[in-house]
C-alpha cells in the first residue's frame, strides 16, 4: 500500500500543499462532526424551547397615564392569577405605537409578557374595552395635575421631626417633589423612586452651589402609618445613617385631607386596597418662583437627567 501510495502521488502529480489542504479539510470534517455528536448528546434548545422562557399572563386594567417617551403605561389593574395581585405600577410597552391608541381612564386587556430568565416584562396585545374616564373604588383621588408654569398652592405638612413646614417656605429653591410611602411592596415604585432621589441628593451635594439652591421633599401617601418616626428610621436609611442630610432632603406626612387636596394638586390618583395603597408615580420639579418647572411620570427617569435640568436653572452650578 505505501508503494502504491506513493506511486499514485508521483504519477498524479499531487503537491505537498494540495496533501497538506486535504489532511486541514479532513481534521475539519471531523471537528464537525464531534460538533454533530455533542448537539446529539446535549440536545439544542428548539424554537418552542426558547418560547417557553416567555410566560404570559392575561391583564386587565385602568389606564391611569402614558409615557411616551419611556414607552410606558401605568395601568392600576387586577389581580395577575399565579404572577401578582392587583396594584398600580407603569409597565413597558411592546408596541409603541398601541400608546398612541390609549388615553386616561381607559379600561384595557392585555398580555403580561414575563422572561424567566431575568423575570423582566412587558405589555403587549393591548385592546381597549372601555374609552373615556372611569371612577375609581375606594378613596380614590382623581387628580387635575399641575401644569407647567402654573403655580404651586400652599399646603401644610409635618417632617420627619416633627416640624412643621409650608410648601410656600420653600420659595427661592429648586424643589423636587415626589409621593411615595415606606411599606410599598413593589420595587418598581416607591424604592425605586426613593432610591432616584438618594441618587438625586448625592449629585448635588457634590456641587455646593447647587445643593444651597436646591432641595427635595418625598410626601407619604400612607399618614396613618407613616409617622414622623417611621419617616425618619425610613429616611436615614437612605441618608446612610447622616441624620444631617434631613436639611436638604426631608420626608413629610400631612393629614389624610389635606393629601387628598394635595394629591389632586399633583395629579396622583391613590386608594387603599388589602393594606396596599395603590398609586400613581409622579414627580415634579417646582422653579424658584413656585412654578411646575418639568413633571416626570413614572420611576424610569435618570438621576443624572434631573440633576442636569436642575443645574440649568441655577446661576454658577457647575455643568
Amino acid at each position: 500500500m505505501k508503494s502504491h501510495e506513493k506511486t499514485c502521488r508521483a504519477e498524479d502529480g499531487f503537491q505537498p500543499a494540495l496533501i497538506h489542504t486535504w489532511r486541514s479539510a479532513r481534521r475539519l470534517m471531523l471537528v464537525l462532526a464531534g460538533l454533530l455528536m455533542l448537539c446529539t448528546a446535549i440536545p439544542c434548545p428548539t424554537a418552542a424551547q426558547q418560547a417557553a422562557t416567555v410566560k404570559r399572563y392575561p391583564l386587565r386594567g385602568k389606564v391611569l397615564s402614558i409615557q411616551l417617551g419611556e414607552q410606558q403605561v401605568t395601568l392600576q389593574h387586577e389581580d395577575i392569577p399565579g404572577f401578582m395581585p392587583g396594584m398600580t405600577m407603569p409597565f413597558h410597552v411592546k408596541d409603541a405605537s398601541a400608546l398612541k391608541r390609549l388615553a386616561p381612564g381607559d379600561q384595557i386587556s392585555a398580555i403580561l409578557l414575563v422572561r424567566t430568565t431575568d423575570e423582566s416584562y412587558e405589555v403587549d396585545e393591548i385592546r381597549v374595552l372601555h374609552s373615556g374616564a372611569v371612577g375609581t373604588s375606594g378613596t380614590a383621588v382623581q387628580g387635575h395635575p399641575l401644569q407647567l408654569g402654573d403655580t404651586l398652592p400652599d399646603a401644610v405638612l409635618t417632617n420627619q421631626d416633627s416640624k412643621t413646614v409650608h410648601l410656600s417656605s420653600y420659595r427661592g429653591k429648586l424643589l423636587l417633589v415626589t409621593f411615595i410611602y415606606t411599606r410599598c411592596p413593589m420595587p418598581t415604585a416607591c424604592p425605586m423612586i426613593t432610591s432616584h432621589f438618594a441618587r438625586v441628593h448625592a449629585l448635588l451635594s457634590a456641587d455646593a452651589k447647587l445643593a444651597a439652591q436646591s432641595h427635595l421633599l418625598s410626601i407619604t401617601l400612607d399618614p396613618t402609618y407613616d409617622t414622623p418616626q417611621v419617616l425618619r428610621r425610613f429616611g436615614l436609611a437612605y441618608l446612610h445613617d447622616h441624620p444631617e442630610g434631613f436639611a436638604h432632603w426631608e420626608f413629610l406626612r400631612s393629614e389624610p385631607a389635606e393629601l387628598q387636596k394635595l394629591a389632586s394638586t399633583f395629579g396622583l390618583e391613590y386608594h387603599q386596597e388589602d393594606h396596599q395603597i395603590l398609586h400613581t408615580v409622579r414627580t415634579l420639579l417646582i422653579d424658584k418662583n413656585g412654578r411646575v418647572l418639568r413633571t416626570w411620570d413614572g420611576s424610569s427617569w435618570k438621576p443624572q437627567e434631573i440633576v442636569d435640568v436642575m443645574a440649568s436653572a441655577a446661576p454658577g452650578a457647575k455643568r
